[in-house]
């Protein structure tokens, strides 16, 4: 009876690792098929007006 223990122990290990295998690979698909993230705007250059002042 021992021996059916064990066994059964053995399958827990073994569908717990391919359940994280299998979590893995989705995950990483979704991570590689995402669109990538877009670019962002630069900000304008700021327009600096310069003002004419009189001669003495």
């Amino acid at each position: 009876m021992a021996k059916k223990v064990r066994r059964k122990k053995n399958q827990v290990v073994l569908w717990v690792i391919s359940a994280i295998l299998a979590l893995s690979m989705v995950l990483g698909l979704v991570i590689i098929a995402a669109p990538p993230p877009s670019p962002p705007t630069p900000t304008p250059t700021p327009t600096v007006w310069v003002t004419p002042t009189p001669a003495p």
